[in-house]
């Protein structure tokens, strides 16, 4: 094999090489393109769930408070309710219907 020939095939390997990394860089692009839309897609997402979870959290902390005062209410009516069931009695007692 003369030297020539040997010149042109490393170019010819060197060349098929370069062309080969050359669409290898190519696809990473497009990959790493993708994963960035994919990302922004995502920290969107996040933010929206974020968003809708503070949102959430204020409306459990409203339904606490007012399950709190709904409990309160309810221990002043049985309280209320103690003491007519005491008076009515007192009364039945002073005043029996007979």
């Amino acid at each position: 094999m003369s030297e020539l020939a040997g010149v042109w095939i490393s170019l010819g390997v060197a060349l098929g090489l370069s062309l080969m990394l050359g669409i290898a860089l190519l696809a990473s692009l497009e990959k790493r393109s993708t994963l960035e839309r994919q990302l922004a897609e995502l920290a969107e997402h996040n933010s929206h769930l974020y968003r809708v979870q503070e949102l959430q959290a204020k409306d459990i902390a409203q339904l606490r408070s007012a399950l709190r005062a709904e409990n309160a209410h309810v221990a002043q009516l049985l309280r209320k309710t103690e003491l007519i069931k005491l008076l009515l009695d007192e009364l039945h007692t002073h005043h029996p219907s007979n």
